[in-house]
């Protein structure tokens, strides 16, 4: 995860030739950020906000209403309910505790 961040924050500056102060906000933003995501009011709102894009991109079709967002400890995972206009529940979970950003189980993905 800190080897994501480092990369991250490498790329970006290397893309950001100009300026020292450019660089110094764009290294504070990604610190804030960092310490922001230690709190489980802020992962709980990433776990919300990436379920909602990738719903939004991926079944927009669907019509899917935010239900409410849950952590399990025995997953590690965040669990986000959407509710289709049908009535029926649908769980996507999302890794990891600390920085939830990433969609690991979407119920409409074909299994194997």
């Amino acid at each position: 995860m800190m080897i994501f961040l480092l990369g991250l924050i490498i790329i970006l500056l290397v893309f950001l030739k100009s300026g020292k102060k450019k660089r110094q906000f764009l290294i504070s933003g990604v610190i804030v950020i960092v310490l922001l995501m230690q709190i489980p009011f802020f992962q709980r709102a990433a776990a919300f906000l990436t379920t909602q894009a990738y719903v939004r991109t991926q079944h927009y079709e669907k019509g899917l209403k935010f239900q409410h967002v849950e952590y399990s400890s025995a997953f590690g995972n965040y669990f986000v309910q959407y509710k289709s206009s049908h009535g029926e529940l649908y769980n996507f979970q999302v890794s990891s505790k600390r920085f939830p950003i990433s969609v690991v189980y979407d119920p409409f993905a074909p299994r194997p």
